[in-house]
C-alpha cells in the first residue's frame, strides 16, 4: 500500500497519543525544583503583558470583588489568582520530592493540633478541602508524618507523578466529571471511616445527584451532601482545611477546629443542613479574604448563579 493510500490513525488512537505526550510534559515538568519554578511563575503572573492576554479572567474577578464591595489590589491579587489557577499538579509534585527541611521552609501548618487531637483519640476524621487555593498540599503534608490519607478525588495525582513519601494517599477515584459519585466509591469511603481512618474531600464539590441548594454570596448554590452524610454515618469528625498560596510559592496550610456536630434528636435532613452550613461559612468568608485564591472555574460558576433576595440558610 502506498503512503498516500495508507490508513489514517483512528480517533482514539490520535486521542491516546496526544494523551501520552500530555503525561510526558507534565511529568517532565515534574523534575523542575519548587523554589526556581514558584520564582519563575510568579514573575510571569505579574507581567502585565501576561495580565493583559488574560484580561477576560482579571475582569470576572474584577467583578466578583465589585459586586462584593472588596477593596483590594487588583494587579497583585489578580497575579496571586493566575499563580493558583495553574501548574497546581506541577507544585504538588514538586513539593513532594522537596527534602523535609525544604518543604518545612515552603509549607506552614497551622492550627495542626485540631487534627492531631482527635487522631491521637482515635478518632475518624474527615478533612474537608475546597476548590480553593493549595489545599491539597495537605495531603503531603500529612504522609510526611507517616499517616495514611484516602482521598475521593477524579485523577490520582500522586501516582500519576510517582510521588511516594513514609505514609502514603489512596486514591478513590471518582472517574469522568460526568460519571458522578458511584456507590462503590462511597461504600469505599464508609468503609475507610469505620475503621478509623482518615479521608481527604471537597466540601464544594458537583458530583453526585444528592445535595442542598443554599444562599452562597447571595446566589444560589447547591453544595453536596456527601460529607455530612459520612460524618453522620460514621461519627466521623469533619476538620475543615484551607490552603493560601503566596506570590513567592510559600503555602500557608490551615486545619479549622472541627465542624460542631448536630444536637441530638435532630432529623437526618436537620442534622445535614447543621453540618452543611457551617461549611458555607467558613466558605464564604475564604473568599471575602482571598479572593486571590478562588479558582476560576468556581468563580464562573458562581457568576452564572441566579441572585438570591437576602436569605439565609436553605433554599431548597
Amino acid at each position: 500500500m502506498s503512503k498516500a493510500e495508507a490508513p489514517s490513525a483512528t480517533p482514539a488512537a490520535a486521542s491516546g497519543d496526544r494523551l501520552q505526550r500530555y503525561r510526558s510534559v507534565k511529568q517532565l515538568l515534574g523534575l523542575l525544583p519548587y523554589g526556581p519554578g514558584a520564582k519563575a511563575f510568579a514573575m510571569f503572573a505579574c507581567n502585565p503583558l501576561v495580565q493583559g492576554l488574560a484580561k477576560s479572567h482579571r475582569e470576572r474577578l474584577r467583578e466578583f470583588m465589585r459586586d462584593r464591595g472588596l477593596i483590594v489590589p487588583l494587579r497583585e491579587t489578580f497575579a496571586r489568582y493566575l499563580v493558583s489557577n495553574h501548574l497546581a499538579a506541577w507544585r504538588l509534585s514538586s513539593l513532594a520530592r522537596c527534602s523535609d527541611t525544604a518543604f518545612s521552609n515552603w509549607v506552614t501548618l497551622v492550627g495542626e493540633q485540631h487534627f492531631s487531637a482527635l487522631r491521637d483519640a482515635g478518632k475518624p476524621v474527615i478533612l474537608c478541602n475546597s476548590h480553593y487555593g493549595s489545599g491539597k498540599a495537605v495531603m503531603l503534608a500529612l504522609i510526611r508524618r507517616g499517616h495514611v490519607v484516602h482521598s475521593l478525588d477524579r485523577q490520582d495525582v500522586f501516582a500519576f507523578f510517582g510521588i511516594q513519601s513514609r505514609g502514603r494517599v489512596e486514591s478513590i477515584n471518582l472517574g469522568d466529571r460526568e460519571q458522578g459519585f458511584m456507590l462503590k466509591q462511597v461504600a469505599r469511603a464508609r468503609k475507610v471511616l469505620l475503621g478509623g481512618g482518615i479521608l481527604h474531600i471537597a466540601g464544594d464539590g458537583l458530583r453526585g445527584q444528592s445535595g442542598r441548594e443554599i444562599a452562597f454570596l447571595g446566589r444560589a448554590r447547591r453544595f453536596p451532601t456527601s460529607v455530612a452524610e459520612l460524618a453522620l454515618l460514621t461519627g466521623a469528625a469533619v476538620v475543615p482545611v484551607f490552603g493560601s498560596l503566596n506570590l513567592n510559592g510559600q503555602i500557608r496550610l490551615e486545619f479549622l477546629p472541627p465542624l460542631n456536630p448536630p444536637e441530638p434528636g435532630l432529623s437526618r435532613e436537620a442534622s445535614v443542613d447543621h453540618l452543611i452550613l457551617q461549611y458555607r461559612d467558613l466558605l464564604e468568608a475564604r473568599w471575602l479574604a482571598d479572593p486571590g485564591s478562588i479558582f476560576k472555574s468556581e468563580l464562573t460558576l458562581w457568576q452564572s448563579l441566579p441572585r438570591l433576595p437576602s436569605v439565609s440558610g436553605a433554599t431548597g
